[in-house]
């Protein structure tokens, strides 16, 4: 397997030492080295092979750790392999790493060459652990996308990134993420577009549900389509809104209370 491509001039600045390291590990096969705050991980298919490095001491500002790269080879059928970087704090594909982050990865590389190679292959884990189906029931629910396809976002990034944050950490991320994807909306009560911010979620929600209305958008238009728009409250001045089906208002309310016990789903 030869590396011809890079999706970005950093992801091809590292191509042949990811494809070095992805080489130790048999296909169908993982292989993941933790020592303290280090981790080094790496999952293989026949035509695609993740590369994951993380320093997993965490920002005193964000709680988001200081570095996460994910290094994607993509090898399709009678063509040249490619190479991605993708930077999970912003779960993004990047074409730029700060200093201090490439510093990290620059160190972090040289640490999964020693041990990488000496780990043991096994078969890729089961299925969800408990707090990941906790943070999919209610992604599937305010985003609209079906429960297989919440749990295969989340497990690209959100699950991986937040495997050793704490529960607070993870709930916050959890809600910059879906604001982030359009999902909800932050508004601030002191700030005077609440309402146009509002209706501008609604717009963008029913147009990825399918039930954009020809007209224009009002809470009455929403409960003839069966959805209301909800507070996600915390007791601060700011508070996410959402667009949700009225059956579903109840169950995001449970799921959320079991992740978040202060915050409250208001109509």
């Amino acid at each position: 397997m030869r590396v011809i491509h890079g999706y970005s001039e950093l992801a091809k600045r590292y191509a042949g030492r990811i494809q070095t390291l992805i080489e130790h590990c048999p296909v169908g096969k993982s292989l993941k080295v933790r020592d303290k705050e280090r981790l080094v991980q790496c999952s293989r298919r026949a035509d695609s092979a993740e590369l994951d490095l993380k320093m997993e001491l965490r920002s005193d500002v964000s709680g988001a750790a200081l570095l996460h790269a994910r290094f994607r080879l993509h090898v399709p059928p009678g063509c040249d392999a490619r190479i991605s970087l993708h930077h999970l704090e912003g779960r993004r594909e990047t074409e730029t790493l700060t200093g201090r982050q490439e510093k990290y990865l620059s160190a972090l590389l040289v640490w999964a060459e020693q041990v990488l190679p000496t780990a043991s292959p096994h078969a890729p884990g089961p299925g969800l652990s408990p707090w990941q189906r906790q943070f999919a029931e209610p992604y599937h629910r305010l985003s609209g996308v079906s429960v297989p396809v919440a749990r295969r976002r989340l497990r690209e990034s959100f699950f991986v990134d937040q495997e050793d944050a704490p529960d607070s950490v993870r709930m916050e991320a959890f809600l910059d993420m879906l604001r982030e994807e359009g999902w909800v909306a932050l508004v601030d009560w002191r700030e005077d577009t609440v309402d146009e911010i509002v209706l501008q979620l609604a717009e963008q929600r029913l147009e990825s549900l399918r039930l954009r209305p020809a007209g224009p958008i009002d809470r009455a238009v929403l409960a003839a389509v069966g959805y209301v728009v909800v507070r996600l409250e915390d007791g601060s001045d700011q508070a996410m809104m959402a667009l949700v089906a009225n059956e579903e208002v109840a169950p995001v309310e449970h799921l959320l209370s079991d992740l978040a016990p202060l915050m409250r789903v208001r109509r």
